[in-house]
């Protein structure tokens, strides 16, 4: 069964309002394209989740992402692509297009989400005035032969 861009954030609103605490779940998001309205029929549901902080450890956070996947999957239907962010922003445009340009389906306290939110945009401006120019002059050492950057 198929749902619209509504019924998915109403459903993932739902889930998250009922399982946050028992998976630990300070914010979630629905980001890509049925966050922005435009999914293809085979496109998934791409969810974004913020744990709280001082979790136990990597397997039982990839025990949670596994339930939570595979929860979402059988509610809405659609494969899930659940994305665990992480609070130093390894992966800057990820995240944006996450936390800023996504659509919050669960925040614990808004305080946080504002926080995040605001670094967010700080990470993803200094990325676009330092990263890509960074990428730039790699590709073009690695054109010329000097592979170790």
């Amino acid at each position: 069964m198929s749902h619209k861009k509504d019924e998915i954030i109403s459903l993932l609103k739902d889930f998250f309002q009922v399982r946050g605490d028992s998976y630990q779940i300070d914010m979630a998001f629905l980001y890509g394209s049925q966050a922005g309205g435009y999914p293809r029929g085979d496109s998934d549901v791409d969810v974004a989740v913020l744990f709280l902080p001082n979790q136990e450890n990597e397997d039982v956070i990839f025990k949670r992402v596994t339930e939570i996947s595979l929860s979402l999957s059988g509610i809405l239907g659609k494969d899930v692509n659940l994305l665990v962010l992480d609070r130093d922003f390894k992966r800057p445009m990820l995240q944006y297009n996450a936390i800023v340009l996504g659509i919050p389906v669960f925040i614990r306290g808004f305080d946080s989400y504002i926080g995040l939110y605001l670094e967010a945009l700080y990470q993803m401006e200094d990325f676009s005035l330092f990263g890509i120019e960074w990428q730039l002059t790699i590709s073009e050492r690695r054109l010329k032969g000097d592979f170790n950057g």
